[in-house]
């Protein structure tokens, strides 16, 4: 169970930084985008064993979605239980 919770909550912790901005370098500088996962299953968790513990790992961004402010509302329905991919 203790090991669990660690997994978990590691997992929401690097959920978060995703949902929050990260960084997107390209040839014009950089811009800060929120990253949603999209795919989040117990195959795209990968654990790592450390000395300390397990280092979580958030695999499979394929099919991430970049959240644009200004494309937020437009595009809010793509992502819904009833779209095909």
């Amino acid at each position: 169970l203790k090991q669990s919770l660690q997994i978990i909550l590691q997992v929401c912790a690097g959920l978060q930084v995703a949902h929050s901005g990260i960084d997107l370098h390209h040839t014009g500088g950089k811009e800060r985008r929120k990253i949603v996962h999209r795919d989040l299953k117990p195959d795209n968790i990968f654990l790592i064993p450390l000395a300390s513990g397990l280092l979580v790992k958030i695999l499979d961004f394929d099919i991430a979605k970049i959240c644009y402010e200004e494309l937020a509302e437009q595009t809010r329905n793509l992502t819904g239980s009833q779209v095909f991919l």
